[in-house]
């Protein structure tokens, strides 16, 4: 059963599984109209057995092709170890984040990073504006909206002169720092490594960076000064606290430890390629979402342990976090697996040897 990717999902009883192949040996034979109504699986077998003969689904399925690879009790215990390292040198990115961030800027020119576009929004929670890179290039930006530019507090649109009616870009206000009065090469080099740098400091630090298009569901609050109309993001009303809540912000520990998992396990399936050639990738696969897995209860334990959940968020408790990007690393995975059973499946019914199992699904009766 384990060839076929199903031992994981129903444990190990063969029983079951012949249990299984006797019952629908029935349901290919006698019609619906004609079966006896059954309250329980075992007495749904006892009737099947009366019209069929006891099946061996191995001996059934002899003739088929191992579908998946059945990881081995040394490559589940060394995906755990990943996983259980994943997590630790994740922990000590986070206790590190600072440091990160001070040795980044002692490589830098003096003054490099310290006026920019992503810091114009004061206070508190002042990423929940500039700090979503996906939407740079969205015009999704009030043109009254409030920054703050050299100590004086002016509006985007005013800033970048043109006017408060009309929404603007993220990039526009980044290439009015970094991109104005340069040729178009020089602009945008200019631009992205400007930004670059400045993001690879933010995600090092507690507050980390916010998930990607989540600025898009922010909410611009009104208010009147002298009679004009301005807006702002206000951070106690944000996704962006949501995300701190909950340990849901992009930290550099999110990256190194979904990397070291991916990389790790490349480097071990190296190891076993000449013993499992094309199952390879599937061993692979399986050890990523026990890698994974193990990683992100160990987060998920953290963040409870700290009652974080309850108080100020996970984002000063080194390794506990709410792992977004690796939770969707492990979806996609999932979803792959779960894909591939079913085909699988599928392929079993086509090729089933069994008196009337194959006709059945093959459309002989």
């Amino acid at each position: 059963m384990g060839k076929f990717g199903f031992k994981n999902l129903f444990g190990k009883s063969k029983d079951f599984f012949d249990k299984e192949a006797t019952i629908k040996e029935y349901f290919a034979l006698v019609p619906p109209e004609q079966r006896k109504k059954c309250e329980t699986y075992d007495e749904l077998y006892e009737e099947a057995l009366k019209y069929v003969s006891k099946q061996n689904f191995e001996e059934n399925t002899a003739n088929q092709e191992d579908y998946f690879h059945e990881l081995k009790g040394d490559e589940g215990t060394v995906a755990v170890i990943i996983g259980l390292f994943a997590f630790f040198v994740g922990m000590e990115i986070d206790r590190h984040g600072k440091d990160i961030e001070a040795a980044i800027d002692k490589v830098l020119a003096p003054g490099y990073d310290t006026h920019n576009p992503f810091d114009v929004k004061q206070g508190k929670g002042h990423r929940v504006f500039g700090h979503d890179f996906c939407t740079f290039g969205l015009k999704n930006i009030p043109g009254n909206a409030i920054i703050k530019v050299n100590d004086k507090a002016t509006t985007i649109g005013e800033f970048l002169g043109v006017g408060t009616d009309s929404k603007v870009r993220m990039w526009d206000l980044i290439w009015k720092f970094y991109g104005e009065g340069k040729s178009p090469l020089k602009g945008v080099f200019s631009c992205l490594s400007h930004t670059i740098v400045h993001f690879a400091k933010d995600i090092f630090t507690p507050d980390g960076l916010p998930l990607p298009f989540t600025s898009l569901f922010e909410k611009y609050t009104s208010f009147f000064v002298d009679g004009k109309e301005i807006k702002t993001i206000l951070y106690k009303d944000s996704w962006m606290k949501v995300q701190h809540h909950f340990g849901l912000e992009m930290k550099g520990s999110d990256l190194a430890s979904l990397g070291l998992i991916e990389g790790m396990i490349a480097v071990y399936g190296l190891s076993k390629k000449k013993e499992l050639g094309d199952k390879t990738k599937e061993m692979q696969r399986d050890m990523k979402l026990l890698s994974m897995g193990t990683c992100i209860a160990m987060q998920m334990a953290t963040i409870l342990t700290f009652g974080q959940l309850k108080t100020k968020g996970s984002a000063n408790v080194p390794g506990g976090k709410a792992n977004a990007i690796m939770m969707g690393a492990f979806m996609k995975l999932t979803i792959q697996e779960m894909t591939d059973i079913a085909k699988a499946r599928i392929s079993i019914n086509k090729d089933y040897k069994s008196d009337y199992m194959r006709g059945y699904y093959n459309g002989e009766q």
